[in-house]
């Protein structure tokens, strides 16, 4: 969905604007705004992404490099500028939209980075997070929203992620292996999240989808951050945990601290150098 001039100057949809996205990330199961976060702000915090990205696979043995670039390589970014600018961890249409879907108290434990390699492969067809309770008849509402920033242009060609609208409200016996799923969603349309850098997709975490082949000779990288509702803070591994320096979280807003109350804040300095997440 696209948002007007006088809302993106504001920094907040209107009551019907807000009301689309949020119905649409309840029916379809994720919902895209349009071109919210200035081109410059996103060229450079690419231009930074991608140095940090070469330096942290120049750590990997060359046999666990090869793999993710087979694939896709998940990486935790620095927790300092300007990963941590406000306009991206707590984007204002982000942040207005997870506050209507999962309450005010919503709090953000994962940030990482998910890049697709040229002549990378296919992923298999997955969800990021089931059910809370899996036996149960019906769906419950979204407890989770994974928010994903495209730091370039995603297209057909160089892999723009797959998903399943409605996919999240199946609660039904799914089956296990890969194989099996990507023959029964052959049975349900899909589209391809193409969309113009500087936007924002926000997902429920329960909807299937999938990377796609990058057939480019750039690579094709986004940034992403799960918000999780208040309660499900009892549920959360202590190792998706981010380490937040001191100077770094001085620099937040008290919103952003809100965000990322449940993270240990660590006495160290801010480092341009990202670590692999905890899987």
């Amino acid at each position: 969905m696209k948002i007007s001039l006088d809302e993106l100057r504001a920094g907040a949809m209107t009551a019907e604007s807000l009301k689309t996205a949020v119905r649409t990330l309840k029916e379809c199961g994720f919902v895209v705004i349009e071109d919210v976060l200035p081109r410059e702000w996103v060229n450079r915090i690419r231009q930074v992404c991608n140095e940090t990205l070469l330096r942290y696979m120049g750590t990997l043995n060359p046999e666990k490099r090869e793999a993710m670039q087979c694939i896709h390589t998940a990486m935790f970014p620095p927790i300092c500028s300007p990963f941590t600018d406000a306009i991206a961890i707590e984007n204002p249409f982000a942040v207005q939209v997870a506050e209507a879907t999962i309450g005010r108290d919503f709090f953000c434990t994962f940030y990482n980075t998910n890049t697709q390699w040229p002549r990378s492969g296919i992923q298999h067809i997955h969800r990021d997070f089931d059910h809370l309770f899996p036996r149960f008849p019906v769906p419950l509402p979204v407890t989770q929203i994974i928010v994903n920033i495209p730091l370039v242009d995603f297209t057909p060609e160089n892999g723009a992620t797959e998903v399943w609208p409605g996919s999240h409200l199946i609660v039904d016996d799914l089956p296990e292996d890969g194989e099996a799923l990507e023959e029964r969603a052959e049975y349900f349309p899909s589209v391809r999240t193409t969309v113009t850098a500087g936007s924002i997709i926000l997902r429920d975490m329960r909807t299937w989808h999938r990377g796609m082949p990058n057939q480019t000779p750039e690579i094709r990288t986004m940034l992403a951050m799960i918000y999780n509702c208040a309660f499900l803070n009892a549920y959360i591994s202590a190792t998706e945990l981010i380490e937040i320096p001191r100077r770094t979280w001085e620099q937040l807003s008290p919103r952003a601290k809100h965000i990322f109350r449940h993270n240990p804040v660590v006495d160290k300095e801010p480092s341009l150098e990202g670590k692999a997440p905890p899987y």
